[in-house]
């Protein structure tokens, strides 16, 4: 079969479990943490479901549907030519200011305003279509090959655009909602375009190559519209095909995936729908969410020890920040479970070893514990709300409130923030650098979800309310991605002696007990 392909599964044969799939998968047994020697607080601890988040907590945004409208608005000049046209027709248009001074150029000048163009009114677009009824021969839009017609399409009657008025049936059917006149992707069925044939709705799927030796598996999810209730399967599996076959943005795997087979002279593979794993969803907030705990369920599959062992293609993990409930979900499919299973107070962490480079001494700073194309930096960026781990290889110009992309400028800009210090953690030689910053994320991540105390706190500390420490925050993971590539077997027991020293607990992650 060709690469070029997606095949999905009817709804009807879909299952209820992932591990119906060709590939089992499951975890090999371990000894359940001793929770009698744990404190109270940390007893049974796993996932905590936090009902209240504010707006810098959240998953990251997978789809950029804000760019995505735009793209679709963008019109070209046969579209405004098309619009200015069924304007006229009730509007006629008004002779424009003309300017006797020789120096008028091109640029606005000062205090003058660009006229508005007010959309028409119901009673304007019922009379101009009134008029293109009425034309014999329709009417020209100027500057095209086309004229407006009225005509039957597939048993509607639409607005048209006809190059050969005499030809009764054929037609480029105009959407004419609002001020929008495109005249691509629509139909005498449809007569709205893409961007205005309904709202967006989402769907989000696993996906397998079942030809391949090792299982390999990868997400997808993506935005889609439809006409109908009978149509919602279809589209959305268009839509899900489309983009198992192109590239989406550079973060689907799928097209470096088939790269790999024809630069070995291979046959392409196929990426086939996993039945049971589609899901659909009104909203990008709550499809990003599961996308989301999907994601990092895999990635923690990654790091158990399991009697199979699989290929996830997805690199860029969105870290699930407020998807607790949606991980839980995940969770209890593979029957996993996320918990405690050690703690050590604070005395006794400061001669445990540190897993990613050369710790911080005394106060050093970013800057001072960077050597040039040899070691980075790691750090936090901490307050009572956040943390955020980050890298750096020169140690200068981190987070400058001029970046507006930046994720800590973000969170600086959003009402309600707090200010934040940045806290040097250690240095490692530069080609470290990005793995350790990515165990980090999921270090966070970890912190996060099991609702762990703040430990990292500079000195002097915050200034905290009256009565309390700045230990008795309860941050959240302002790192919104993490990278799959950088995790192998040796990743969990590095994280966990991260968390063991930093944080005082050990995490566990196995079957449910």
């Amino acid at each position: 079969m060709s690469s070029n392909k997606v095949t999905t599964p009817s709804p009807a044969s879909s299952s209820s479990s992932a591990k119906k799939a060709k590939y089992s998968w499951e975890m090999i047994p371990q000894e359940p943490p001793k929770i009698d020697d744990l404190p109270p607080q940390y007893k049974d601890r796993t996932i905590v479901v936090r009902e209240v988040r504010k707006d810098w907590s959240s998953v990251g945004k997978v789809m950029n549907m804000d760019k995505r409208e735009k793209h679709v608005d963008k019109s070209d000049g046969g579209i405004e030519k098309i619009r200015k046209t069924f304007y006229a027709i009730v509007r006629p248009e008004e002779k424009e200011e003309e300017f006797d001074s020789p120096d008028f150029d091109m640029c606005t000048p000062e205090g003058y305003i660009d006229k508005v163009v007010e959309p028409l009114s119901k009673n304007e677009k019922d009379e101009a279509i009134r008029k293109i009824k009425a034309a014999k021969d329709g009417i020209k839009v100027e500057g095209t090959k086309f004229h407006f017609v009225w005509r039957k399409i597939a048993g509607y009657e639409r607005l048209v655009l006809d190059d050969e008025t005499s030809d009764k049936i054929g037609g480029k059917v105009v959407c004419i909602f609002d001020a929008c006149f495109r005249y691509h992707g629509t139909s005498g069925a449809a007569p709205f375009c893409h961007a205005h044939r309904s709202k967006w709705e989402y769907v989000v799927s696993d996906f397998e190559d079942k030809g391949s030796r090792m299982p390999t598996i990868l997400h997808i999810m993506t935005p889609f519209t439809y006409e109908n209730p009978e149509k919602k399967d279809e589209r959305a599996s268009t839509a899900l095909n489309s983009l198992g076959c192109s590239g989406g943005g550079g973060k689907n795997p799928w097209p470096s995936y088939v790269k790999e087979f024809s630069d070995a002279k291979l046959p392409p593979p196929t990426v086939t729908e996993i039945p049971g794993r589609r899901r659909y969803f009104l909203t990008e907030k709550e499809v990003n969410k599961v996308y989301a705990a999907r994601q990092f369920v895999t990635l923690l599959r990654k790091l158990v020890p399991a009697t199979s062992n699989f290929r996830y293609l997805n690199k860029y993990v969105a870290l699930p920040n407020g998807a607790e409930k949606e991980v839980l979900e995940e969770m209890k499919i593979w029957g996993m479970k996320l918990g405690i299973s050690k703690y050590l107070a604070r005395e006794f962490r400061a001669f445990l070893p540190y897993p990613f480079g050369k710790e911080r001494e005394g106060k050093e700073t970013v800057s001072s514990m960077v050597v040039a194309k040899e070691r980075g930096v790691l750090y936090v960026v901490s307050n009572p709300h956040i943390n955020y781990f980050g890298k750096s290889i020169t140690g200068l110009n981190l987070h400058l409130d001029t970046n507006m992309l930046d994720t800590v400028t973000q969170y600086s800009l959003m009402e309600g923030h707090l200010a934040w210090e940045l806290i040097p953690l250690s240095s490692c030689h530069v080609d470290d650098l990005e793995a350790n910053e990515a165990h980090l994320h999921l270090a966070n991540s970890f912190a996060d979800l099991l609702r762990l105390h703040q430990q990292f706190v500079s000195d002097p500390p915050y200034t905290s309310p009256e009565g309390s420490t700045p230990y008795d925050a309860y941050p959240i993971c302002l790192n919104k991605f993490t990278n799959a590539k950088f995790f192998d077997e040796t990743s969990f027991t590095k994280i966990n002696q991260f968390m063991l020293k930093c944080y005082g607990v050990e995490i566990y992650i196995g079957p449910k007990y």
